[in-house]
């Protein structure tokens, strides 16, 4: 009766070994996912001679990665930006009238928190539409953007627009960034 006992003892510790140890979570083997998103800040009204901060918008890297590869995201290590495919654009109704448009990459979702990297656009790099500001600077503020989204898996966009002597109605600022993401 003992040795019965002993074996279904040591036979369920055998099992529990095997059963822990299919469970590993191992990486993926490296690779990488070329994917386009869009943070998108929508139909903003600004009255002359104010400004307005309109609620963060957030991006999860499990949502920007193509589907096959949403799995992968906990294994991101870095991004690269297409630099010919990612810019910010401002639209709407009297846009060119604003005084100042800056964007804020923040860790958190509520005013005081940490400030990662700002940007002010260049609004006299839009063309008459307000498509693409592809400057130098914009470029450098949607690379440190997809890294930091890469690394921390996810980014917490902020924007505030300064209105100048003249309303600003409907506005929408995209930033479009086509990116390469490793793991």
């Amino acid at each position: 009766m003992k040795k019965i006992v002993l074996f279904s003892s040591l036979l369920v510790a055998v099992m529990f070994v095997l059963v822990s140890c299919s469970k590993s979570d191992k990486a993926p083997a490296p690779g990488s996912d070329t994917t386009e998103y869009d943070v998108i800040f929508k139909n903003i009204d600004v009255t002359a001679g104010f400004q307005v901060t309109p609620p963060f918008q957030s991006k999860q890297l499990s949502e920007v990665l193509t589907y096959p590869n949403r799995d992968k995201a906990p294994y991101v290590k870095k991004a690269e930006i297409q630099f010919s495919k990612s810019y910010i654009t401002v639209q709407g109704k009297g846009f060119e009238t604003l005084k100042n448009v800056t964007i804020n990459l923040r860790e958190g979702t509520s005013a005081d928190s940490k400030l990662i990297y700002t940007y002010d656009i260049n609004l006299s790099a839009l063309d008459s539409d307000g498509i693409s500001d592809s400057t130098n600077p914009c470029i450098v503020f949607l690379n440190n953007a997809a890294n930091y989204l890469a690394t921390k898996k996810t980014i917490n966009m902020q924007i505030t627009l300064a209105a100048g002597d003249q309303p600003v109605t409907g506005v929408t600022v995209t930033m479009h960034t086509s990116a390469i993401f490793s793991w």
